[in-house]
């Protein structure tokens, strides 16, 4: 099962993890269909990191103003690749996630199936558990499978008022499981995107809606709330409103004899991201600045800042996204059409955060666009129900900051890695690849700081 094509290969070694703890984390990026990456800005990591510390309002801030902890990129390299495209079909994939990886074992959740394949860490298939179901030992599409400081594996599934969380042995023996029903609060529903289970809950997001009259997408607010075997506890926390005003655009739809008008955020339109930490932290920012703020169980809170260079929207893939989005809402409205603001010139500074149980924090951000070439297909111009050609491929930037916000450095993205649900666990990352051919696969890649040696 291990092949390794154009790829730099390391040395086999469960026996490191410089990093402990482990980590699901959601950074949805588009993957590149190019042979070659640029670089990261090596000119903004190299050096000694500059930090300036203040306190404002209380809010202890820190600013990362040059130079990083690992003194330039961190990179990745592949160690272990599971999947084929036909045979043995424990090693067939149709849509791998999530991921789990200890010392000793990959845990692999088959999405279209509901059940988890467990791997040696030299990528022999050692047993399966689990099925789609309601059921005790049974799992619902969209599960997240996170694993607790005890060694069991959390898997959370649901969403809106009823959702449950199982709890199994690494080796799929069914121990108990929580379930919760009815809402945490007014308008508010659980959305079980990478739940953090800690000691005695489980840590999970929310959604406050607005009011039945109001259908503006911006109005939603973004919080948690923890829950166990007896339902929720406490009140639902959410992150402070901002002043900033998005840019949004119209859109007319039918529904029970009625007419309503909803907004909808601009693409690229700076817009909450939000995580939960493994010390019971929450973690937000409204990615219209480089600033995320850490609010701790202690009620202490951090605010972290980064001078960088924000990333500018190309022009040519502002209309094509523009085009593209019509497109799609033409298939449920054919009238609709574009009512309201053009794209922002720059990118969001944050597309999405989350917190390791180390306590590092993991912020992706959007980066340069690159047409793929030759694209000259026109979304307008599709037929109902057919899907556009991605005609842009667009980087993605990896950033990591210790606990205490300074900033370690950055995580060059190899061609080919499916940043959508990676996880993170010690000196490793386990993430989905799709080869040339389209087939759906597995690695374990080793995190390799500056300076690291590497078997060529």
């Amino acid at each position: 099962m291990n092949s390794f094509p154009e790829e730099v290969r390391v040395r086999h070694s469960s026996a490191q993890n410089v990093w402990s703890g482990l980590a699901v984390v959601t950074l949805a990026v588009t993957a590149g269909c190019s042979s070659q990456e640029a670089p990261l800005p090596e000119d903004s990591l190299a050096g000694e990191l500059q930090v300036e510390r203040t306190v404002e309002d209380g809010v202890e801030v820190v600013r990362n103003l040059s130079g990083s902890k690992w003194g330039g990129n961190a990179t990745l390299a592949v160690e272990l690749e599971i999947g084929i495209d036909e045979g043995d079909e424990r090693y067939m994939f149709g849509n791998p996630y999530p991921f789990w990886i200890t010392d000793e074992e990959i845990f692999v959740m088959e999405g279209g199936d509901g059940m988890v394949r467990v791997y040696g860490r030299d990528g022999e298939h050692r047993r399966d558990f689990g099925s789609l179901g309601e059921g005790p030992g049974e799992f619902s599409r969209g599960a997240q499978m996170t694993m607790n400081t005890s060694g069991q594996l959390a898997i959370t599934m649901g969403s809106g008022n009823s959702v449950r969380t199982a709890f199994y042995t690494p080796d799929g023996e069914f121990l108990h499981e929580w379930r919760t029903q009815g809402n945490p609060g007014d308008r508010t529903y659980i959305v079980p995107v990478n739940p953090v289970p800690l000691d005695d809950s489980v840590l999970t997001r929310v959604m406050r809606m607005p009011e039945a009259d109001s259908l503006d997408a911006t109005d939603r607010e973004t919080g948690f709330v923890r829950f166990d075997g007896d339902g929720y506890i406490g009140e639902p926390w959410f992150a402070p409103q901002s002043s900033f005003v998005p840019e949004t655009m119209s859109f007319t739809f039918s529904a029970q004899g009625r007419d309503f008008t909803r907004q909808l955020p601009v693409p690229w339109t700076p817009r909450m991201v939000a995580a939960g930490a493994y010390d019971g932290s929450m973690i937000w920012s409204h990615a219209d600045a480089y600033r995320f703020q850490i609010e701790r169980p202690d009620g202490t809170q951090l605010a972290v800042e980064r001078v960088a260079e924000q990333i500018a929207v190309d022009p040519g893939e502002a209309e094509y996204q523009r085009r593209s989005m019509v497109a799609t809402m033409r298939q449920r409205t054919p009238d609709f059409d574009w009512d309201g603001s053009g794209t922002p010139d720059f990118k969001p500074w944050l597309r999405s955060i989350i917190a390791d149980p180390t306590g590092r924090i993991w912020v992706s951000r959007e980066g340069v666009a690159r047409r793929v070439e030759p694209c000259d297909e026109d979304p307008l111009a599709l037929e109902q129900g057919e899907r556009p050609v991605r005609c842009w491929e667009t980087e993605s930037l990896l950033d990591v900051f210790n606990s205490d916000g300074e900033f370690l450095g950055s995580l060059e993205r190899p061609h080919g890695l499916v940043l959508l649900g990676p996880l993170i666990n010690g000196t490793h990352m386990v993430a989905g690849y799709e080869d040339d051919f389209g087939v759906g696969k597995v690695r374990v890649y080793r995190i390799l700081l500056p300076g690291d040696k590497i078997e060529s």
